[in-house]
């Protein structure tokens, strides 16, 4: 799509929504930093939660599963001294 000249990205109907598909709730693997997460969900989500201590940090995001209002991602993040978050455990539930 070309508007006033500039070439602008048009992201895919699960991402334009702003919801997770089961395609790629399943394609995050463990171990995968947030951002990259982020990048294939094409969204931040809501963070739940956030801990930290002695340079730990633990945070639980959700996000909407696309398909039905009902259906919500939920990914539990982990974070060493140094490092970034990571996905370190993740669960939906789907109702359609």
């Amino acid at each position: 799509m070309v508007a006033a000249g500039v070439l602008v990205a048009v992201p895919s109907t699960a991402q334009a929504a702003g919801c997770v598909s089961r395609a790629e709730f399943g394609a995050v693997k463990k171990g995968w930093p947030e951002s990259k997460v982020h990048a294939k969900f094409g969204t931040a989500g809501k963070r739940l939660s956030i801990a930290s201590s002695g340079g730990y940090a633990a945070e639980v995001r959700t996000y909407s599963g696309c398909g039905s209002p009902y259906n919500v991602v939920s990914v539990a993040y982990d974070r060493s001294p140094g490092d970034v978050f990571r996905l370190g455990a993740k669960s939906a539930v789907w109702v359609n």
